[in-house]
């Protein structure tokens, strides 16, 4: 069974900067690239990661 297979809970941690409120996702629920579609519902969100975008020509990927 791969990592996406898996059903898994766990309690993440909000952090509010300035206007932003962001959550600090624990091991074992990371997700692979840099974006998420979220969708929003009543009494929560759910969060689905979005391919990652190829690179345009001349431009760099910000390395980390």
């Amino acid at each position: 069974m791969n990592k996406e297979d898996r059903n898994v809970s766990a309690i993440a941690k909000l952090v509010c900067h300035g206007a932003y409120q962001y959550v600090l996702l624990p091991k074992g629920v990371e997700f692979d690239g840099d974006r998420v579609l979220i969708d929003r519902y009543r009494s929560g969100v759910i969060l689905k990661p979005l391919p990652a975008n190829p690179a345009k020509p001349g431009k760099r990927k910000p390395s980390m």
